[in-house]
Order: C-alpha cells, then sequence, then structure tokens
C-alpha cells in the first residue's frame, strides 16, 4: 500500500507493475519506490 495516494494512482502503479512482469522500481515524490504485483497465469496466460 502506498501513502498519501489517490486509489486511483495506486490501481494504475500496480496494473502497471503487474503487466511489465510483477516487479517494479520507480521514484514517487523523490522517494525510491519498489513495487511487488503478484500475478496468477493459466496456460502461460495472465488471468
Amino acid at each position: 500500500m502506498l501513502l498519501n495516494t489517490s486509489p486511483e494512482f495506486e490501481m494504475a502503479v500496480y496494473t502497471i507493475c503487474a503487466l511489465s512482469g510483477g516487479q517494479c522500481e520507480m521514484s514517487i515524490k523523490n522517494q525510491s519506490v519498489r513495487i511487488i504485483a503478484d500475478t496468477l497465469k493459466q496456460d502461460e496466460v495472465l488471468v
């Protein structure tokens, strides 16, 4: 969970992370942040 952000921003960050492999490093308000978004796959398709 990110602090002092809107729910829309959080959903966008986690969605982008999940679709780009599940682990992202970024800078938010000049702070380094690592996001891990676990995903489920069935027959190599993201579900």
